[in-house]
């Protein structure tokens, strides 16, 4: 494609790519962008990137794009719309918290919904989700 943006990498982007893109620890999500923009500073065609990676050769183009106008933190995941949360971070870093530093009163270890309960006074809190994210 003539007139396309050539996209090099400083050393120091090079190296955070490829950590990401080797990585046994993160999620294939954040291992694919690294993976396309390494293939597009290579040099190799979006249609070959796209077919090495069996994604669309439009995300190829919108990684892209997003890696030229705001470097890797372009490549991060975006907030998605949804619900809101019905239980705000400091809750949640409250329970955590709470449950990593002291033993509840009346037992040896806390359970979910005690947990919740001595903390925020309710038991009617995503528990589970709580636990996953700080697993």
């Amino acid at each position: 494609m003539l007139g396309a943006a050539k996209i090099q990498l400083i050393p120091a982007q090079q190296d955070t790519l490829e950590s990401r893109a080797h990585s046994r620890t993160i999620a294939v999500r954040a291992m694919e962008p690294a993976k396309i923009i390494l293939g597009s500073a290579a040099g190799k065609a979006k249609r070959e990137i796209a077919k090495q990676l069996e994604v669309a050769r439009q995300t190829v183009r919108r990684l892209e794009k997003r890696f030229l106008q705001q470097g890797i933190k372009g490549l991060e995941d975006a907030p998605r719309s949804g619900r809101p949360r019905r239980i705000q971070p400091e809750q949640i870093a409250q329970i955590v918290r709470k449950t990593t530093q002291e033993t509840p009163p009346d037992s040896t270890h806390w359970s979910t919904r005690n947990a919740a309960w001595r903390t925020l006074g309710s038991a009617v809190v995503p528990r589970r989700q709580i636990i996953i994210g700080y697993g």
